[in-house]
């Protein structure tokens, strides 16, 4: 075989330059899901990321913006670590201090500040080498924790941990977890790379990514850990909460879990109603208003009978023993009958309340919102339709419930939870209550200024709430005004007044009382007068005295007061015979006590007052104003009571002040009522309209939404007004068009442009009543029933347009265990085409979507396939082409996708592969060459087994095959070493070495030819010097020749020669050939040039001494060629030419053998 010797290479060289090669292979990035929308990248991320660069985005968010939007929180920082770092809600306001971790070993290598569109971006520089702030190496995954705030005045507090578990809590199950969360193993911008990792789509998401429950403070599965750690891609930060209103008299929210939980397996809601009972008492009789929020699945809490009375209420008076009875008999019911099912919303009964307090007129907002639960969150949003079909407290449950009490914190409410019995019971639950309300736990002393109370039942928990109100009371006067109709003594007739009254306090015994003068509350009619002493001034007494207004007359017999703090029985206090001026005494430190003072109105004035109420038609679906979807709104237009003029009026807020006395005024007498109805206006993208309105006499109705009003205009004008209180509510029945559009996104590989291939279908779960949803290629857009799960699919249409589709897998961050929609293909990008950022509600992650009413949802799978390339290297070179070799991949069971495809394909051609397929890789043989290596390398730069080759989707492997010619070589060596000199006697000891060159191999009839013609006639063998390790050495002319039947190894054949005496100035060459199947030049396979030579010299001869000059003879000079010097020179001229050409010759002669063999 002919050769170049320019070409030999030892084989550890040609491993290390494809390693070299294969390392540069190795710096390409696995393809990561598209963006949903350029417009929702970061500016920090470009687009496009820098090359190199690993964009990772957090979205910190606020308070909720809309029912299913969450609003950027600015100034919070973020720090990358490369272990967890450690955190207490006891230090640093649950915040990782940079300066801590460095301390512990685990400084933040990256750090980051959220913007004012919430983005925290870190831009971390992807490299080989050593971890540390200025890179990583690719594949690298690091921890990410919120950083103590630089600024004071960033008033929010971490929750370094929340506890998750399932439905039904255990000790076993319920399990507190590190509220951190780790990347994936991050690449650079490159080739085939994005760069990209933005919350809710790479990490943060839904189901969670992390696989490593040990690094996170928990044991269990990877399963249960993915679960708990679900989170819709946004990162909420809590509130600092108010402080305790100071005052005696307060407007709350009461909102209250109706879960299933309350009623089994033990049945708590006889201790459910005696606490609020508490609660409303510990109210009565001070200037205070409740209003009432249940919540369960949603809010109000589900009640499909109707019999329970869950509804909403706006804010009402508790201040006399008729109406806080008024207000108790709202749930007295609730102890009997069944119990309707309901999960546990905590998102949606903080928003409801925020909702309605939003829409009340300042100062009647909420000064208080007391968060009574039984339980942890176990689904979110509205309708639940975050929801799994079993419920679970997962982060996402969590940080929706912070996002909606951040609301009501940001309208200046305060929040107090209070969470009761054994589904609060397990460690961890003060991590989860501590998020929706603030960071002081209740401690048995300081009820005016904890944020959170765990109770053992319900009766602790009244009275914990009761002590709140008498804390804030004590010690304290409160006047509450009621006016009766002209003639009545009926407190039970009595009404809030229209107008304010003067009370002023004298005669104190002690101290000093605050106002003086006070003026009633007109939505509360009370006023509570702050009384100041010490406790060595003993117990005090005061006066206090009505201003008359005309035509009023005092009805000073039905003044009664009450201890409420020693809740005892009612008393008639010392007064005037003829004005409401009374006397309290024996007031304590301790005692609020509250005195209702009672007017007879003038006999042409009759008190009414009107109360309008708001729900919402929405294609079928009747909500209670505050819970309806996004985009619909309404502001309530009232006339009266001094004028016809329309003014704004908050839904559910009565106004008082009405007249229907004989010779009242029209504009008292009568109500006009109106509304401006928004939709669409303030979330772009809703397409609704308003079909109707309707309004009806009378409370919220839920089954019942009245007669047609005018489609414009008034909706009623000049209604006359009855005594007491009158109530209408008004529903607006809304149309709406709600979109699902099917997207296809091909990450990587030969079907790049070609998403149209795909079938995608949506499929309603259930599909009872339900339009059947969009079907067909990538841009599938159909209708879709709003609030209905849509099962999404994707599916190879048959017969498949390429058949490398089979290689290609959807993106799937669910757990195989916990498969929420099994009928789903995989997870989905799932958003709003036009809305808001922060968005929270899509379950795309798990294969679904659930559409909210008029918006348009884009849903994108993305798939990706995994991709094999082996690169082939034949020795010798040019021995045969690259490419004219083949390999075959052989899929392991269990088999991933029925694959069509006959993976056989040549070297240096870029294979799809099945991604996480396991397959076994091999070469198919080519006669003469043998497979002396086979090695793969991730782009990643890890090893990939041939036989247990797995790639994941979107990773590529470069292989490195080299092909031998021949099994096996002879080489030839000496002693002393080819090329030195040697001299006449000296010995060289010759030694031909038979190598097999593949590990396990076995060649037979080897024949190994050692030329010696241009050795022996310059030396001779040494008698008895030859010997060989294994096969016959045979004497043929001036060859040995050397047979071995098996060769599995390495054999040897040495001898020596003798240098002859008189073998001056010769060249001793030596060179072998072989013979047989499989033999190839020793250079072929790579040793070293003229392996199979050996050459020595010998030196000139010594000098012939020079003999005695005899005298000249005297003769004719010689002339010409006839000279007997020239005549001698002229035959050693000759003698050397010839010699010379007779080596030539027999060196010609071994080639050609050597070639003809």
């Amino acid at each position: 075989m002919p050769r170049d010797r320019r070409s030999r290479r030892q084989p550890r060289r040609i491993s290390a330059l494809l390693a070299i090669g294969l390392l540069a292979a190795a710096l390409t990035a696995l393809p990561q899901t598209a963006p949903q929308a350029e417009a929702a990248l970061p500016a920090q991320c470009g687009p496009p990321v820098a090359a190199g660069i690993a964009c990772v985005q957090i979205y910190a968010g606020d308070y909720r913006s809309g029912a299913t939007s969450i609003a950027p929180l600015a100034g919070a920082r973020f720090g990358l670590f490369v272990q967890n770092p450690e955190a207490s809600i006891d230090a640093f306001d649950g915040f990782v201090h940079p300066d801590v971790a460095a301390a512990a070993g685990n400084p933040a290598l990256f750090i980051c500040t959220s913007d004012p569109q919430g983005d925290c971006v870190f831009t971390v520089p992807i490299r080989p080498g050593a971890t540390d702030s200025t890179g990583v190496p690719q594949t690298t995954r690091l921890w990410t924790a919120p950083l103590s705030p630089l600024d004071a005045s960033f008033e929010y507090f971490a929750n370094p941990f929340w506890q998750t578990g399932p439905l039904t809590p255990s000790a076993t199950a319920t399990l507190e977890v590190r509220h951190v969360f780790q990347t994936p193993p991050l690449y650079g911008q490159g080739p085939g790379r994005t760069g990209l990792y933005l919350a809710g789509q790479q990490w943060i998401t839904d189901p969670g990514l992390q696989t490593n429950p040990t690094n996170n403070g928990m044991t269990g599965t990877v399963s249960e850990f993915q679960r708990r750690i679900a989170s819709g891609g946004v990162w909420p930060m809590s509130r600092f909460n108010l402080d305790m209103p100071t005052q005696c008299g307060l407007n709350v929210a009461f909102i209250v879990d109706v879960s299933s939980s309350v009623a089994s397996p033990q049945d708590f809601r006889v201790g459910l109603v005696n606490a609020m009972n508490v609660f409303v008492d510990a109210l009565r009789g001070t200037p205070s208003q409740v209003a009432l929020f249940t919540f369960g699945t949603d809010s109000p809490g589900n009640d499909p009978s109707g019999t329970r009375n869950f509804a909403n209420t706006g804010l009402l008076p508790v201040g006399t023993q008729t109406e806080a009875t008024t207000f108790k008999n709202r749930y007295a019911n609730w102890p009997t009958g069944s119990w309707p099912t309901n999960y546990t919303n905590w998102d949606r009964g903080l928003a409801a309340a925020a909702a309605v307090n939003a829409d009340l007129l300042d100062p009647t907002q909420f000064d208080l919102a007391v968060f009574l639960t039984d339980g942890n969150p176990t689904v979110y949003g509205p309708g639940a339709t975050g929801a799994s079909p079993s419920g679970f407290t997962r982060f996402r449950e969590i940080g929706n419930g912070v996002a909606s009490s951040n609301l009501l914190k940001l309208q200046g409410t305060r929040v107090l939870s209070v969470g009761v019995g054994a589904g609060v019971s397990f460690p961890g639950a003060e991590f989860n209550l501590r998020s929706v309300s603030g960071r002081d736990e209740y401690t048995g002393g300081n009820i005016l200024e904890a944020d959170y109370l765990i109770a053992d039942d319900y009766a602790e928990a009244g009275a914990a709430l009761r002590n709140l109100v008498l804390s804030s009371c004590a010690p304290s006067v409160s006047v509450i005004k009621r006016i009766l109709p002209f003639g009545s003594v009926d407190p039970a007739q009595a009404t809030i007044p229209s107008s304010q009254w003067q009370f002023t306090p004298s005669n104190l015994t002690a101290g000093t009382v605050t106002p003086n003068p006070g003026l009633t509350d007109l939505q509360t009619g009370g006023v509570a007068f702050d009384l100041s002493f010490t406790v060595d001034e003993g117990a005090v007494g005061l006066t206090i005295s009505e201003t008359d207004q005309p035509g009023f007359t005092p009805v000073p017999d039905l003044i009664r007061c009450r201890n409420i703090t020693a809740d005892g029985p009612e008393f008639v206090p010392a007064h005037d015979e003829d004005t409401n001026t009374f006397d309290v005494t024996g007031i304590g430190l301790q005692d609020a006590i509250s005195c209702v003072v009672y007017n007879q109105g003038p006999p042409d004035v009759v008190d009414a007052s009107v109360q309008v109420h708001k729900q919402w038609d929405v294609e079928g679906v009747v909500y209670q104003n505050g819970t309806q979807p996004d985009g619909l709104s309404a502001q309530l237009l009232l006339s009266g009571p001094q004028s016809i003029t329309l003014s704004n009026q908050p839904w559910s807020q009565v106004r008082s002040g009405y007249n229907v006395g004989a010779g009242a005024s029209p504009a008292s007498a009568n109500v006009t009522i109106a509304e401006n109805i928004a939709v669409g206006q303030q979330f772009p993208g809703i397409d609704c309209s308003l079909a109707e309105r309707r309004i009806r006499p009378g409370p919220v109705n839920l089954t019942d939404t009245g007669a047609t009003a005018p489609a414009t205009g008034n909706l009623l004008t000049g209604a006359p007004l009855a005594a007491g209180t009158n109530e209408w509510t008004v529903t607006n029945v809304v149309d709406c068009t709600t979109t699902l559009t099917l997207m296809k996104s091909v990450a990587n590989g030969p079907l790049v442009g070609s998403p149209q291939f795909w079938q995608l279908d949506a499929t309603p779960s259930p599909a009872d009543g339900a339009l059947a949803g969009p079907t067909g290629p990538s841009g599938a857009t159909a209708e879709v029933t709003p609030r209905t799960v849509y099962q999404l699919v994707e599916s190879i249409p048959s017969p498949a347009p390429d058949d490398r589709m089979f290689h290609y897998v959807q993106t799937d961050i669910r757990d195989p265990l916990l498969r929420d929609f099994p009928g789903a293909s995989g997870s989905w990008n799932c958003h709003p085409v036009a809305g808001l950022r922060g968005n929270d509600i899509s379950i795309g992650g798990s294969g679904a979507v659930v559409v909210p009413p008029g918006e348009h949802y884009e849903c994108t799978a993305v798939n990706a396939t995994s991709l094999l390339t082996v690169d082939k290297t034949v020795l010798p070179e040019g021995a045969a082409e690259p490419g004219s070799f083949e390999f075959e991949l052989t899929a392991i069971p269990p088999i991933v996708v029925d694959d069509p495809n006959e993976l056989r394909f040549p070297a240096g051609q870029e294979q799809t592969v099945v991604p996480n397929q396991q397959y076994s890789l091999a070469e198919i043989a080519q006669p003469d060459f043998q497979l002396t290596q086979l090695e793969c390398v991730s782009d990643a730069g890890d090893a990939v087994p041939i036989a247990d080759l797995v790639l994941a989707p979107g990773d590529t492997a470069t292989c490195a095959a080299v092909n031998q010619l021949g099994s096996w070589t002879a080489v030839k060596s000496s002693d002393p070493p080819s090329g030195t000199s040697v001299a006449p006697g000296d010995v060289i000891r010759y030694t031909v070495t038979a190598i097999q060159l593949f590990e396990g191999g076995v060649s037979t009839d080897v024949v190994i030819t050692d030329d010696l013609v241009d050795v022996l006639d310059d030396a001779t063998v040494v008698e008895g010097s030859v010997s060989a390790t294994s096969g016959t050495v045979e004497q043929v002319g001036d060859t040995r020749v050397w047979t071995i039947p098996s060769l599995t190894g390495t054999e040897e054949l040495t001898f020596e020669v003798r240098v002859n005496d008189d073998a001056w100035d010769a060249t001793l060459d030596n060179v072998v050939t072989i013979a047989g199947d499989g033999g190839v030049d020793c250079a072929d396979a790579s040793f070293e040039e003229d392996c199979d030579e050996t050459h020595h010299t010998t030196p000139d001869p010594p000098p012939t001494p020079t003999p005695t000059p005899t005298p000249p003879v005297p003769s004719l000079p010689a002339t010409g060629a006839n000279s007997p010097d020239a005549l001698l020179l002229s035959a050693l001229a000759a003698l050397l030419i010839g010699a010379a050409l007779l080596r030539v010759s027999r060196r010609e002669r071994a080639r050609r053998s050597r070639a003809q063999t």
